[in-house]
């Protein structure tokens, strides 16, 4: 039975003690008042935080957009004047075209087309300006030219056709228009007219006569005009606006101080020039950064220009050559101009560029700088708003708005706390007093709390009165927890019993996991085993025939001989480890590939130079043949295309034992894209369709058999299909039948044939290299009378033993495979002239050294049998050993050490001999 829990007996006094010296920093009524002016002051934080930053932005992307509705509307009505003196000047040169060579014509025609009422403010002047001789022949000059007087009357001058005089065909403003489409319209550089002191531009469009160019015509357009409107379109703005030319020289500016200088020119007359953007940033650097960004539109338009071409190229050298006022950047940006780059990416909106800055040469405060682009005429239109216009309404409003917000604000809280304190403080008073007093009394335990409300107090009232009730339940579900207790510890029990079950599921699990990487570990190590056999088959001749060099004995033929087995043999490892590299790196993604001007019809040549010594060794056929016109070059790697070459035609002498290998190659168009194909046809031993799915699969040959007859890591094709993916082509297996020979197609890409000689014949542009016939070689030691059989189904390795071991005087029987190798030694043992030691090659066609070891073991052979074996790890020797072998020797041989274990074995059999005897 569970004791009911007692409380811990308290004096009355103390806590009536306590609940009087409350301080008053612990009172309900500090800490709401407390609250309620820390949310006071959040609040208005807040409201202030959050207007400043909302309303700014929502004003400064506001001004954006006015800045920007306002450039587009300056460029417009910019464009309206610059229209109207392109218009003009296309009219004068269509005038020039027709009047023909009268000059009191031309004297009194023009003046009424150039000076019309309501043009005084920004026209200057303008003129018509033949070629030499096209206005008269023999005269050089003849130029038809009015400019404004201060008064506004136009006048004629002659200057310009003073033979004594500069001229004008070498103008900038004549120039470049000579090589502008008839009706374009060429801008020129922005100057200060030196008669009329005025700043102004020129507008020039060629006339042409029967399709050959005649001159030019001008208007001269005022720069004053074009400043006063400016001046008046900025007041919007409270900044101000002004103009750069192409090359980024000023054209208008508020203070023309700023960007003007007097310089004296060729003639001693002191001259105004304007400066250009980066002239400006040089002596003011708060300008620097508008400087940049004009520099950085032109290299834009420079750069969306096709300048390389020949013929921009010609017209660039040509304006820089006739006007020694253009240099060379300046002409190229002509060029450019005129092909109207930027016409597509100011289609919406004329604003090309934005910067914000925190000073300028005029306003030293933070600014906003918008650069327009002047369609036709490619000038910018630069507009600077001071930031202020921005923040200045922005702060008004949040000051006005801020200060009705926070006194809702304050007002609120007023009301809220007296409400807050009518609401609760004196209810709690009250109910805390009850309390008090109830915890003052021993003898009555049945006293309520006197509250009925319906409020959280009344709640706390009732559920106060309940505690008594509650805690006799609450043995009650003590008792009952215990049950349920009991009940639960059965559950528990079911369910770890179930929890074992998916442990023994999951160890099962674990235990195919383990069997799979048991699978896997074994597919490795008969890699690893695969690999020690095929790098130790070549090092066994390498190694050898290097130790029967050193023989004195041998003949110079011989050792020629032994040259070229070693040649041979280091080729193939070298081949083998470069496989192996190849395929890291591939695995790795670090293979490149690189992409040279190369011959085919060489890289054929060279295959076949390597190639056909050893179809010759198997007295095989081997073809070149050409379908169609082959490419002098392509652009390709032609070390990865000859070692493809190499590995596909290695690969089909290899497999074919009677017939051919051909390599034909022709020049085919895939998806219109020129590629080189190469097909490798041999009448070898084929392929079934199940063989074939594993081809190109790294360390993977047709199947064991395979491997065990021809050898090979199961490399060189995987690598091959990688290198022709990566050249643009592919690897596929054209053709096969098993027992009818196989056809492999290469492709690679060859790159563009632009301009590349294709070869009809291009059999006569193969040149084959004749190979060097080189010859081999032996040594010596002494084993006379000795009787060995060698089974081994390398051809180089049983010349090298067989050679070795006539040398110490011994006789060698030589069986190419185990069945061969178990048959002779078993005849020999029944004649009872059995061998005095086999020397037995673990991996052979037919029948490997394991199964025949293990034969001869099972018909009573008890002589001894020596593993000579490339599989040269631990596991290997125990297997052997295994199998029945006596001894176990690696390849490439040591011959000292295997003539010492063939001696050791030796012994016992010749004293067995001598006791039988």
């Amino acid at each position: 039975m569970i004791e009911p829990i007692r409380a811990k007996p308290t004096d009355a006094s103390a806590i009536a003690q306590q609940g009087h010296s409350m301080h008053w920093s612990e009172s309900l009524h500090f800490k709401l008042t407390l609250c309620q002016l820390c949310l006071l002051v959040v609040m208005i934080g807040s409201t202030i935080a959050v207007m400043f930053t909302v309303e700014r932005s929502l004003l400064i992307e506001e001004g954006k957009d006015l800045a920007e509705q306002l450039g587009n509307r300056v460029v417009s009505d910019l464009e309206t004047r610059t229209a109207l003196a392109e218009s003009l000047t296309t009219s004068l040169a269509n005038l020039g075209e027709k009047l023909g060579t009268d000059v009191d014509t031309y004297k009194n025609v023009m003046p009424h087309v150039i000076d019309y009422e309501g043009n005084e403010d920004f026209i200057a002047g303008g003129g018509i300006w033949p070629e030499p001789n096209a206005f008269s022949p023999g005269v050089e000059r003849r130029s038809f030219f009015w400019g404004r007087e201060p008064n506004g009357t136009m006048k004629y001058f002659d200057d310009y056709n003073d033979p004594a005089g500069r001229g004008y065909h070498k103008e900038e403003w004549y120039v470049p228009a000579t090589h502008y489409p008839p009706g374009k319209s060429f801008w020129s550089k922005s100057y200060v007219d030196p008669h009329s002191q005025q700043p102004m531009v020129t507008c020039t469009v060629p006339m042409h006569n029967e399709g050959r160019l005649a001159g030019v015509a001008t208007v001269d357009l005022k720069l004053e005009g074009l400043g006063a409107m400016l001046h008046d379109a900025s007041d919007v703005m409270r900044g101000y606006m002004f103009l750069v030319d192409r090359n980024n020289k000023f054209l208008t500016f508020p203070d023309l101080e700023v960007v003007t200088r007097n310089h004296v020119d060729d003639d001693g007359h002191s001259v105004v020039e304007f400066l250009t953007a980066s002239d400006v940033a040089q002596e003011n650097t708060s300008f620097s950064s508008v400087a940049d960004a004009l520099a950085g539109v032109n290299r834009r338009i420079l750069e969306a220009a096709n300048l390389a071409a020949p013929e921009a190229t010609e017209i660039v050298r040509d304006i820089e050559k006739r006007s020694d006022q253009i240099s060379r950047e300046e002409a190229r940006l002509i060029v450019a101009v005129l092909n109207d780059p930027l016409g597509e990416a100011t289609v919406s909106s004329n604003e090309i560029e934005r910067l914000f800055l925190d000073d300028c040469l005029l306003f030293d405060e933070p600014i906003m700088v918008s650069i327009f682009h002047m369609p036709t005429t490619y000038w910018k239109l630069i507009v600077v708003t001071p930031m202020s216009k921005f923040y200045a309404p922005a702060d008004a409003a949040t000051l006005k708005v801020g200060s009705y917000v926070i006194g809702l604000e304050l007002s609120a809280l007023l009301i809220m706390f007296f409400v807050s304190k009518r609401l609760f403080i004196r209810p709690l008073r009250r109910l805390s007093d009850q309390l008090r007093k109830m915890s003052a009394s021993k003898d009555n335990f049945n006293e309520r709390l006197c509250d009925t409300s319906q409020s959280e107090l009344g709640q706390l009232a009732y559920h106060f009165n309940r505690r008594t009730d509650f805690l006799f339940e609450t043995l009650n579900d003590l008792e009952n927890a215990r049950d349920q207790l009991e009940d639960r510890v059965t559950e528990r029990t079911a369910t770890l019993e179930s929890t074992m079950t998916a442990l023994q599921d999951a160890n099962s699990q674990l235990i195919v996991a383990k069997d799979a990487a048991e699978v896997a570990s074994k597919c490795k190590t008969d890699f690893l085993a695969n690999m020690s056999h095929e790098i130790r088959t070549p090092m066994t001749a390498i190694l050898g025939f290097s130790e029967n060099l050193l023989d004195t004995s041998q003949s110079e033929q011989e050792r020629l001989n032994c040259i070229h087995i070693i040649r041979c043999n280091g080729a193939f490892l070298l081949d083998l480890i470069n496989d192996i590299l190849d395929l890291s790196k591939i695995e790795a993604g670090k293979m490149t590939i690189e992409r040279t001007t190369c011959e085919p019809c060489r890289i054929i040549a060279e295959v076949a130079s390597l190639m056909s010594v050893r179809a010759d060794a198997k007295s095989l056929s081997f073809d070149l043949e050409y379908e169609g016109a082959i490419p002098a070059t392509i652009q390709s790697d032609p070390t990865r295309i000859r070692q493809i070459l190499i590995n596909l035609v290695g690969n089909a002498i290899k497999f074919t034992e009677t017939g051919s290998v051909r390599l034909v190659t022709r020049l085919v168009h895939d998806h219109d894209v020129p590629h080189l194909r190469f097909d490798v046809i041999d009448t070898g031993c084929g392929m079934t369709q199940c063989q074939k799915s594993t081809l190109f699969q790294a360390f993977t040959q047709a199947d064991s058999s395979i491997t065990r007859q021809f050898g090979g890591s199961g490399l060189g094709l995987y690598i091959s299909k990688r290198f022709a993916e990566m050249l643009g082509g592919d690897i596929t297996v054209a053709a096969t039948e098993k027992g009818a020979g196989s056809t492999f197609r290469v492709t690679v890409a060859s790159g563009t044939l632009d301009g590349v000689c294709l070869h009809d014949d291009a059999m006569s542009m193969t040149v084959i290299a004749d190979s060097a016939n080189i010859a081999p070689e032996v040594s010596q030691v002494a084993l006379p009378g000795c009787r060995i059989l060698l089974a081994e189904d390398n051809v180089v390795n049983r010349v090298l033993i067989v050679g070795m071991f006539k040398k110490l005087g011994a006789e060698v029987i030589v069986a190419e495979n185990g069945e061969l190798a178990l048959n002779a030694a078993m005849a020999s043992h029944e004649k009872g002239d059995p061998f005095d030691v086999i020397l037995m090659d673990m991996q052979m066609p037919v029948m490997d050294g394991y199964e025949a070891t293990e034969r001869l073991r099972q018909k009573g052979y008890t002589g001894p049998i020596i593993a000579l074996t490339a599989h040269a790890m631990a596991s290997d020797r125990e297997k052997c050993i295994q199998a029945g072998c006596t001894d176990f020797a690696t390849k490439p041989i040591n011959r000292a050490k295997l003539i010492e274990t063939i001696r050791q074995h030796l012994v016992p059999v010749e004293a067995a001999s001598q006791v039988a005897g």
